[in-house]
């Protein structure tokens, strides 16, 4: 299936998500959990939810219909709703805004989940800033420090995240990913596609690029005023669909088709709080756009990070 279509799936959801951007436009706390109809109801657990306007904490989730992946989930589905009910909205501050994906041919409930997770600019177009965070990851701080200290509401920095906490550059994560595929499923939805991307950026990007890899589950992203275009989720976005389905692998790719460049360390942002003692990087057609990527050794300040990979 095309970008495009997996886009369409989340049509009536972008109307909803639309309505509650106008409700939040500074900052929203946005996390994700779409499933098969056959998983178990406590794979929709999050944690809690932590920003100061909890009205502006929303919880995407979902799932496939069953009849797609040829299994029964007629049972399970009154188990799910239960489950959302239960431990999201009520418990743990989140705003839960629930939907079943249908589909005539077969779709992916993990790229169905990162269509929001990295273009949140179509779910929320009215929002200043959206913190996504992963539904396993406990917030340290809430969602609106996070946003002051990583990008900060005045500053040009338009994107943060952190880096991988583990694998050191593309390599060391495609044959991390390979192993776990020996072992466990769902963890790529193809090796041979993963190879193939990993060994087109190999031919194509720079050693600098091959090593920029993140660690996905805490994003923060600046949705309005930055035009989309500019910003780099429109081509991680691209990216994602044209490869296998792990997002950090096609982040390293979308950075690299930007040409974004590390800034000299004596440079001094416009908000005292942020600084350049990770990375921050821009490119020459849109030099006044900033991306934040912090040392992973930082995250800890934000979030407990789960290592486990997700899947």
């Amino acid at each position: 299936m095309s970008m495009d279509a997996y886009i369409r799936q989340w049509d009536p959801v972008i109307l909803k998500t639309q309505q509650m951007s106008k409700i939040c436009p500074g900052i929203i706390l946005l996390t994700v959990s779409i499933l098969w109809s056959h998983s178990s109801p406590h794979h929709f657990l999050y944690n809690k939810a932590s920003i100061a306007d909890k009205r502006c904490a929303i919880a995407l989730t979902g799932f496939v219909q069953a009849s797609i992946h040829h299994d029964n989930g007629t049972e399970q589905r009154p188990l799910l709703h239960a489950a959302i009910s239960n431990n999201s909205t009520a418990t743990l501050g989140w705003n839960v805004i629930f939907h079943e994906f249908n589909s005539a041919i077969p779709i992916s409930a993990r790229r169905l989940g990162k269509v929001p997770k990295i273009q949140p600019k179509m779910f929320f177009p009215d929002t200043q800033i959206v913190v996504y965070v992963d539904a396993k990851v406990s917030l340290v701080k809430r969602a609106d420090d996070i946003a002051a200290d990583l990008i900060n509401f005045n500053s040009s920095v338009a994107f943060a995240v952190f880096e991988h906490p583990i694998s050191l550059n593309l390599h060391d994560e495609s044959l991390s990913i390979q192993r776990l595929a020996l072992t466990e499923r769902f963890k790529v939805d193809s090796v041979v596609r993963l190879r193939e991307q990993v060994d087109r950026y190999y031919l194509g990007y720079s050693k600098e690029y091959r090593a920029m890899l993140i660690e996905s589950q805490l994003i923060v992203q600046r949705i309005y005023p930055t035009d989309s275009h500019v910003t780099i989720s429109h081509a991680w976005l691209q990216e994602y669909f044209s490869g296998c389905d792990r997002d950090q692998v096609a982040f390293t790719g979308a950075f690299a088709k930007l040409n974004l460049k590390k800034i000299p360390p004596d440079y001094k942002s416009s908000s005292p709080r942020i600084d350049n003692r990770s990375g921050l990087y821009h490119n020459s057609e849109h030099p006044n756009v900033l991306y934040n990527i912090l040392p992973s050794a930082l995250y800890h300040q934000y979030g407990h990070l789960s290592f486990e990979r997700s899947l």
